[in-house]
């Protein structure tokens, strides 16, 4: 599937031509390759729970987890040629396996 860029259950994020993405596509798709690295993506994912505790603390408690994060993990595959080009696949079974073992 050329062009898929990366997808979570229930949403695919379909970017055809690098020279018509938008920011806010681009934004998105750096977004989920971040927060799926192993240091960056539990940053990340503490500075979101920090945004979630006014408006949302029990969501804020969940995405700060570590059952939340491998859900996230989980719920992330990147499958086009070029997020496999960067290893994006591969770092997110490296990040997926590094909290698999945090639980056990």
């Amino acid at each position: 599937m050329a062009g898929i860029v990366a997808s979570i259950p229930g949403r695919l994020f379909f970017l055809k031509s690098v020279a018509f993405i938008s920011d806010q596509a681009k934004s998105l798709g750096a977004d989920l390759m971040a927060s799926s690295l192993p240091e960056k993506g539990i940053a990340l994912g503490n500075l979101l729970s920090l945004e979630f505790e006014k408006s949302n603390p029990k969501m804020a408690g969940i995405v700060a987890s570590i059952p939340g994060r491998l859900f996230f993990l989980k719920s992330v595959a990147f499958i086009s040629d070029q997020a496999k080009s960067l290893g994006a696949d591969l770092m997110l079974k490296q990040s997926i396996l590094r909290v698999e073992n945090e639980i056990h």
